[in-house]
This record gives C-alpha cells, sequence and structure tokens, in this order.
C-alpha cells in the first residue's frame, strides 16, 4: 500500500491503532514495516506502542489533548494539576497532562506532551464528567470539587495542621467560590478517607470566604 492510499483511509480520525487498521487493511509485515518507515519519515506520529496520528498536514480532525489523555490509558480522567489549572483553581499554567486511573501508575511521552497518570482505588475512581471539546470530541474530566479532593489525596499529608494555609499560601489554590460545597461533602463522604473528612471543615470554610 502506498502511503497516498492509506492517508485517505485515516485521514479523518485523530488516532489510530493497530486494531482499527485491522478491520480496514490486513496487518500483515509489510504494512507493520511502512508504519515504522512512514514514522521514521514523519509522516505519521508514534503517540505511544500501537497507537498513532498522521501528521498536522496531513491529517483533517483535530487532535484534542484532553481526548488523547484519555486514550492513552484507559480507563482515565483527567484530573490533578492540569484539571486545577484548566478551572482556574490555581494560577498556574500547568504543561504536564495529569489522569487520575485505576490502572498502577504510569507516564508517557510524545510530540503532544507529557501524560501522567496516578493510580487511585477503584472506588474512588468516580467523580468526572464526559464532555464535548470545541472540535467536537468526548473527553472525561473531574469536576472541579473532585479535582480538588483528588489533588489532597495524592499530595497532603494527613499531619499537615493547617489545610487552608497549605492550599491557599503553599500550592496558592484559588477561585474557591467556584466548587459547590454539597457536591464536596457529598464526595468527600463517598472517599470516607480520614483526612478528607478531617479537612472539609476547613475546605467549607474556605469556599464561604471566597463567596
Amino acid at each position: 500500500m502506498n502511503y497516498s492510499d492509506f492517508r485517505q483511509m485515516v485521514m479523518n480520525r485523530p488516532f489510530f491503532s493497530a486494531k482499527d487498521l485491522a478491520g480496514i487493511v490486513p496487518l500483515d509485515k509489510t504494512l507493520k514495516l511502512q508504519l515504522s518507515q512512514w514514522t521514521k519519515k514523519g509522516k505519521i506520529i508514534r503517540l505511544k506502542k500501537g497507537l498513532y496520528t498522521l501528521n498536522e498536514m496531513d491529517r483533517q480532525a483535530d487532535l484534542s489533548s484532553y481526548m488523547l489523555a484519555n486514550e492513552l490509558y484507559s480507563p482515565s480522567y483527567v484530573s490533578l494539576e492540569f484539571a486545577l489549572s484548566h478551572y482556574q483553581l490555581i494560577p498556574e499554567a500547568v504543561n504536564m497532562f495529569t489522569s487520575v486511573t485505576t490502572n498502577k501508575t504510569n507516564e508517557f511521552k510524545n510530540q503532544y506532551g507529557v501524560f501522567t497518570y496516578r493510580s487511585i482505588k477503584k472506588d474512588l475512581f468516580f467523580g468526572f464528567k464526559q464532555y464535548r471539546s470545541p472540535d467536537g470530541h468526548n473527553f472525561f474530566l473531574g469536576t472541579p470539587e473532585k479535582c480538588v479532593l483528588d489533588f489532597i489525596y495524592f499530595n497532603i499529608s494527613v499531619n499537615v495542621k493547617d489545610i487552608k494555609q497549605e492550599l491557599s499560601e503553599n500550592y496558592r489554590f484559588q477561585n474557591w467560590d467556584l466548587l459547590d460545597p454539597g457536591v464536596l461533602k457529598d464526595f468527600s463522604s463517598r472517599m470516607n478517607e480520614k483526612k478528607i473528612i478531617n479537612f472539609l471543615p476547613a475546605l467549607t470554610e474556605l469556599i464561604r470566604e471566597g463567596r
């Protein structure tokens, strides 16, 4: 198969896997060799083992980084620092795409950035919604309340005496009024983690002070 024919087959896909190709063309040794050659020439981009995208000149579908974060490692949803920046709950721009998964902790690096995944217990894997990006692609993103709780779960010690100072001064959290105290209370109860429950009154106070 020549590259022009291959491009016509996949140009409307944001990315494609070896499994996707198996439903279009025979995935034989020749095609595998061609994929390797096209990757070296920059015609296609390897996102991870078995997952590719066409170069931006040839691809007609937009590639959403949020959707790519979900696709690289599933099940997962975007959370932690990247999501907190997305919601403007922290002022810094975050270049690393951070997600939560029920799989083991992992990291992927490709042309589009660094994608990290923190492992969480299955009963704590909730609090995310499916959103649609401006380019029309669906992705899973933690709600603002769950992203804050995920951050505390992974980064804050149970021995912290002043969680308000820790978050507002040391981590520069802001815009607490964006959070729903009722949702935060419900999620805290569902997580049933000692430090989350202990910190809840102070978090609720931060929301009240921000309004």
